[in-house]
C-alpha cells in the first residue's frame, strides 16, 4: 500500500496552526491588541470589554441599590425599635424611672411621703440594707444563758436567773426595737425582785392575770404590783423566747405586749423569770426617742419572720376609727391587696393602733403601707421582705 505524506510547505504552515490552538496550557489567554502582555483570567474571559472602563473588574450582581436597571425599590433597613418603657418619661426630685415597668420610683437613699420622694432621716430603719438587717437579726436573736433559771429551796422561791439571761432578754428587746428606729432600753435591776415574784406566782399558779388575788399560789403583794405594770407570758423555756410571743401577740385583740415592746418612749425594763412565767416590767417612759410612729413588721428590709403574725401601725395620730389602710404588691407586676383594717383605742404604750391581717408574704416581695385618716399627713412606708438566715 501507498502512503503519501504533505510536502515540506505544507506541514510548516500546519504546525503553526496547532501551536495558535493549543495555547497556553496554564488556562490563561493571550490578549491581542495593543498589550498582548498582560495575562487575563478565566473570569475575566467571560465578560466583554467596555471601553468606557476597566475590564478586569466584573460588574456588581444585579439587584444591589441603585444598579438595578430593572427598577427594584432599594431595602430601607430594618424597622427601628420598639421604645423602652422608660422613654419620655420625667421622674421628679429623688425618683427614678423603673427601667422594667417604666414607672417612677423612689431612687436608693430616698422615701416616699405619699405625694413625693424625701431624703432617708439618718437612722430610719428604710434606710438599710437587708444585709444590715440579716447581721442584727443573727446578733440580736440568740440566747447565751443555760440555763435561765435556777429553781429554789420551795416552791414559792423565785430562783435565781442566770446574769446571761438578763443580757438575752434586753437584746432581743432591743432587737425589734432598733428595726423600728427606736432606741435601746436598758435593763432596770433594781425592779428584778418584784419580778421575780410575779413570775413565780404565775409559773405556780399555771395562769396570767395583771390583777392576781390574794388567793394565787405564791401570792406576794409585790408580786401583785409587778403584774400590773408588766407584759406576761407563761409556757416559754427562757425570758429572751418571751419576747418573740409579745411581738407576734397571737390571739390577743389590743396587740397590747407588741405595743409596750416598740412603745418609742420605753427606756427601762424590769425582768423576771421562773419555771415556765415571765414578768416583763414595762411601764416606763424614760426615753427620749422622737419617733412619731412604728410598725410590725417595721418598715424597710424586715426578716420573714416578723410577717407570719398581723400587722400593725401605732402612733399619736391613729386617733378614731377612720383610720384607713392600703397595700400594695411592688414589683413587675404591680398588685393592690385588699385588707379590712381594725382600729384598737389607746392605753398600750402608744395610745392609738390600727391591724390587719393580709395574706402571708414571702422573702423577696416588697409592699408599699399608706395609712390614712390620721390627724395628720397620711404616712407611706414600704416593707422588703427579706430571708435570714
Amino acid at each position: 500500500m501507498n502512503t503519501k505524506f504533505p510536502s515540506a510547505s505544507l506541514a510548516a504552515a500546519l504546525l503553526v496552526v496547532a501551536s495558535a490552538c493549543v495555547g497556553n496550557v496554564s488556562g490563561e489567554y493571550e490578549r491581542t491588541g495593543s498589550d498582548s502582555s498582560v495575562p487575563m483570567s478565566d473570569a475575566d474571559a467571560g465578560f466583554p470589554r467596555d471601553d468606557g472602563g476597566d475590564s478586569s473588574l466584573p460588574p456588581p450582581p444585579p439587584g444591589d441599590a441603585g444598579t438595578d436597571s430593572g427598577g427594584a425599590v432599594p431595602d430601607t433597613g430594618p424597622p427601628p425599635p420598639p421604645p423602652e418603657p422608660c422613654d419620655g418619661v420625667r421622674c421628679g426630685s429623688g425618683a427614678e424611672c423603673n427601667a422594667a415597668t417604666g414607672v417612677c420610683e423612689c431612687a436608693d437613699g430616698f422615701i416616699t411621703s405619699g405625694t413625693g420622694c424625701d431624703p432617708i432621716p439618718p437612722g430610719d430603719p428604710q434606710g438599710r440594707t437587708a444585709t444590715e438587717v440579716c447581721d442584727a437579726w443573727a446578733a440580736g436573736h440568740v440566747e447565751n444563758a443555760r440555763p435561765a433559771w435556777t429553781r429554789g429551796a420551795t416552791a414559792c422561791d423565785p430562783g435565781t436567773l442566770d446574769p446571761d439571761a438578763y443580757g438575752d432578754t434586753t437584746r432581743r428587746i432591743n432587737l425589734f426595737r432598733w428595726l423600728n428606729g427606736l432606741p435601746a432600753v436598758t435593763h432596770d435591776a433594781a425592779r428584778d425582785d418584784a419580778m421575780q415574784e410575779c413570775a413565780i406566782m404565775m409559773d405556780q399558779q399555771g395562769a396570767l392575770s395583771h390583777a392576781p388575788p390574794g388567793t394565787w399560789a405564791c401570792y406576794t403583794a409585790a408580786g401583785a404590783g409587778a403584774a400590773g405594770s408588766s407584759n406576761l407570758a407563761l409556757g416559754t423555756s427562757s425570758p429572751g423566747a418571751a419576747i418573740d410571743l409579745y411581738m407576734g401577740d397571737a390571739r390577743v385583740a389590743s396587740l397590747g405586749h407588741r405595743r409596750w415592746v416598740i412603745n418609742p418612749s420605753l427606756g427601762r425594763v424590769g425582768i423576771g423569770f421562773a419555771g415556765r412565767g415571765q414578768c416583763l416590767g414595762v411601764f416606763d417612759m424614760s426615753a427620749g426617742s422622737t419617733r412619731q410612729w412604728t410598725a410590725f413588721p417595721n418598715a424597710g428590709p424586715t426578716p420573714v419572720w416578723n410577717t407570719g403574725f398581723v400587722w400593725s401601725f401605732h402612733a399619736n395620730s391613729v386617733n378614731s376609727s377612720g383610720v384607713t389602710v392600703s397595700m400594695e404588691k411592688l414589683g413587675a407586676a404591680p398588685e393592690v391587696i385588699p385588707v379590712t383594717s381594725t382600729y384598737i383605742d389607746g392605753g398600750y404604750g402608744r395610745p392609738g393602733t390600727v391591724h390587719w391581717n393580709p395574706p402571708r408574704a414571702a422573702a423577696g416581695e416588697t409592699y408599699r403601707i399608706t395609712i390614712g385618716g390620721l390627724s395628720v399627713a397620711d404616712v407611706t412606708y414600704e416593707v422588703e421582705v427579706v430571708s435570714c438566715p
